[in-house]
């Protein structure tokens, strides 16, 4: 509430002469910015190790005695 056009005066509010910002911001997009870069930070804090697979592989689709 207090980025954007004030709603009594139509002043803007710490929009920093971007127009984008006129509008405020929106609070869905500012959580899954907050989530993503808290797994980020989570991610790098704990490495994980993978498993590469090494085998080749065979059929995807079942065969018609599987079916």
């Amino acid at each position: 509430s207090t980025v954007g056009q004030d709603l009594e005066t139509g002043a803007d509010r710490m929009t920093f002469r971007w127009a984008e910002l006129s509008d405020g911001l929106d609070f869905a997009a500012i959580a899954m910015g907050m989530f993503g870069f808290a797994e980020i930070l989570r991610n790098l804090e704990t490495p994980e190790t993978r498993d590469v697979l090494k085998n080749k592989i065979g059929r995807l689709l079942p065969s018609w005695q599987d079916l």
